[in-house]
């Protein structure tokens, strides 16, 4: 026999307990980071998009002296 529990939200998929490689939970809207050259691949924007997303976060992304920028935007 199973007990009915109400009331309880469902966690979001995906954003469980696993390591974050980027960190926009902790971001506001105006703050940024970098992206090294050295750790920059081809489709490093897009998944940044992604990841940003998944966590109701929009960004933009521009390449800068150094790497890509990444800022939170809304």
């Amino acid at each position: 026999m199973f007990t009915i529990d109400k009331g309880i939200p469902m966690p979001r998929r995906g954003c469980g307990e696993r390591e974050r490689k980027y960190p926009f939970l902790e971001m506001e809207p105006g703050d940024s980071f970098l992206i090294p050259d050295g750790e920059v691949d081809r489709n490093q924007r897009q998944t940044c998009a992604n990841s940003a997303a998944a966590y109701g976060k929009k960004i933009a992304v521009r390449r800068v002296a150094g790497g890509l920028r990444v800022w939170v935007v809304g």
